[in-house]
């Protein structure tokens, strides 16, 4: 068994997860998922292994995070997801998934008496409630509140991801193949969303009304949010982790920035 630091993803065969399993090359990756599978080749590699799961089950992840320096927890929803009935509301996927999880990795941190790092994907902000429900952002800014509150700040360090929302419509699969001529067997070859309407149409809204954000309403401040390419906030992720004074919110400009340190640091 490798002596490499154990990081678990939670959440990890969905487009972020992925993208940071495809980097972490110098982890020992555990992945938990619904199907417990890698979604596509990709992702297959001697240092990840797949267990089927849910972050609102203890007992499914519980014996993972023995040992386990950090975890990157990327469950959450932009709609209440009814195949799943009560397990699949906003409530549930966005915070009650990560607390169940931070509860956990609080308990394991203070068995191996060690502080031990958790990354949660939250949002910058959100679209009006007539486009999206409210309760999307307002589970997430709960789900920060209890994370950064007096429960956890001994046993972790909690660190609180904001992309742009088009980036978060990337991330909960919103994507199909649109490399068709990729070779199943190219490792750099994954499943990319669809986002010439979104997030082509957002780079050029956020280029267009950041420079008048302080007058815009807060209800439109999501226009000024730039998306963030998947790689980019995966660079940005691992910078954090491995940078232990990185605690808190991390905004769209410092995830730029961490990714950058990352590329500069690893060359890659």
């Amino acid at each position: 068994m490798s002596t490499a630091a154990k990081l678990l993803l939670i959440g990890g065969t969905g487009l972020i997860g992925s993208a940071v399993a495809r980097q972490a090359s110098s982890y020992n990756i555990l992945v938990l998922s619904r199907t417990g599978a890698p979604l596509t080749s990709s992702t297959l590699s001697l240092n990840i292994q797949y267990y089927k799961g849910s972050a609102l089950d203890p007992f499914t992840f519980r014996s993972l995070l023995t040992n386990t320096s950090t975890v990157v927890h990327t469950v959450g929803t932009i709609a209440n997801q009814k195949n799943y009935g009560d397990q699949g509301t906003y409530e549930k996927l966005n915070r009650d998934a990560v607390v169940t999880v931070a509860r956990e990795l609080a308990a394991s941190a203070a068995d191996e008496g060690k502080k031990k790092c958790l990354v949660y994907f939250s949002a910058a902000s959100a679209p009006p409630g007539w486009i999206l429900d409210k309760r999307y952002i307002g589970t997430k800014r709960e789900a920060e509140k209890i994370l950064m509150g007096d429960e956890f700040k001994d046993q972790l360090r909690v660190v609180i991801f904001r992309p742009g929302w088009p980036e978060l419509w990337q991330y909960y699969e919103f994507r199909y193949r649109c490399l068709p001529a990729c070779s199943p067997l190219t490792t750099d070859c994954h499943e990319y969303p669809f986002v010439v309407p979104i997030a082509f149409g957002a780079i050029f809204a956020s280029v267009l009304f950041s420079p008048f954000k302080s007058h815009i309403p807060d209800s439109l401040t999501f226009l000024t949010d730039r998306p963030v390419s998947d790689k980019v906030v995966s660079k940005a992720v691992l910078r954090a982790v491995e940078q232990e004074d990185v605690e808190g919110v991390v905004d769209i400009a410092k995830i730029q920035e961490l990714a950058l340190e990352w590329s500069k640091v690893h060359r890659k």
